[in-house]
């Protein structure tokens, strides 16, 4: 299925790892948790078969001749240099996707269950396209914390033995002041949802961002959450706000 208006692709996940296959595109992007299929001559045959006659029926090329949108796509996603990936949990199946720069342009694809979204995006909007899938929430109550990751691991131990009261006491034994141990034992304790982005660059090798850009969806609010250095942030945020700090870690692997 191809969207008119916005240039967007559907696949299921079948025919997204037999295309990214047939194309010889390597290893397929781990964020999705797709495994690769048709061991046998026969069987990788049979199954692109069977999704070539899918892809025809909705004018998508067969998988020896993908149309020429969805080979740029799944090309430009396996030949980036600068790539964001993402996932978001929920109450239902996690969304897992990524964002993709490189010398073909930029695209991005997302996962949810056994269905392809993908596409191409504004070089620039590689990172807020992904965020986009996430439902809008303000900025939690409180101001940024930082806390020491032993402290922090020291306050999770006493949680587990006395609640929430054992870890709030903790955080503010390790020297946190009361409200900023409030806010923190707020948006741990009281998540709904959450999820992570990471970056990846190829100039030249291949490499990681130092860290991952986590986030907690709470009842009041969305909070960010980094670990670096030894110390975990908590940061109250709103979309904008998510977003540059994305942003800020794909800009480490530029």
């Amino acid at each position: 299925m191809r969207d008119p208006s916005s240039g967007w692709l559907q696949l299921s996940s079948t025919e997204f790892v037999v295309l990214w296959q047939a194309l010889d595109l390597g290893d397929l992007p781990a964020v999705l948790e797709l495994d690769r299929l048709g061991r046998t001559t026969k069987s990788a045959q049979e199954l692109a078969d069977q999704v070539s006659a899918a892809l025809e029926s909705r004018e998508l090329g067969t998988v020896a001749r993908p149309a020429r949108d969805v080979a740029l796509t799944l090309r430009t996603v396996a030949e980036y240099t600068t790539c964001a990936d993402l996932v978001v949990h929920g109450d239902d199946v996690p969304l897992r996707g990524l964002g993709a720069v490189g010398r073909r342009g930029a695209a991005a694809l997302a996962r949810v269950g056994d269905e392809v979204r993908m596409g191409p995006v504004p070089a620039h909007r590689i990172v807020g396209s992904l965020l986009d899938s996430l439902r809008p929430l303000p900025a939690g109550p409180g101001r940024p914390v930082n806390v020491g990751i032993a402290e922090y691991r020291a306050a999770c131990e006493e949680g587990e033995r006395d609640g929430v009261t054992g870890f709030t006491r903790a955080l503010q034994a390790g020297g946190l002041r009361d409200t900023d141990a409030s806010t923190l034992a707020k948006a741990v304790t009281r998540r709904r949802a959450g999820g992570q982005l990471g970056a990846s660059g190829r100039t030249p090798r291949e490499h990681r961002a130092g860290t991952v850009l986590n986030w907690l969806d709470t009842d009041d609010g969305r909070y960010a959450v980094q670990l670096r250095a030894g110390w975990l942030t908590i940061t109250p945020v709103d979309a904008a706000r998510l977003v540059r700090m994305a942003g800020e870690l794909l800009d480490e692997v530029r």
